[in-house]
């Protein structure tokens, strides 16, 4: 994620070691914006890496289960990520 801006961070509800971080995109070369999820008790990687179309204007984990991640994009698109599988 080197070079991409950090646009918003947010914790889990109800899993308190895990962090959602978004990552804008580079200016005019990529349009793409990224979500790494964290386990702060292990935080030499992110746990997933999830990729949206465009930047990432709003984001949400879904309200008292955390393996849903939803995510409002700049360009219209809305992105729903389920954690239970891997990305």
């Amino acid at each position: 994620m080197s070079g991409r801006p950090v646009t918003r961070v947010e914790f889990s509800p109800d899993h308190p070691t895990t962090l959602l971080v978004v990552h804008g995109s580079l200016q005019d070369t990529d349009i793409r914006s990224f979500i790494t999820i964290w386990n702060i008790a292990q935080p030499s990687r992110p746990r997933y890496i999830l990729s949206a179309p465009s930047a990432i204007t709003a984001t949400s984990f879904q309200f008292n289960k955390s393996s849903l991640i939803f995510a409002g994009c700049q360009d219209g698109h809305i992105a729903v990520w389920d954690l239970r599988y891997r990305y």
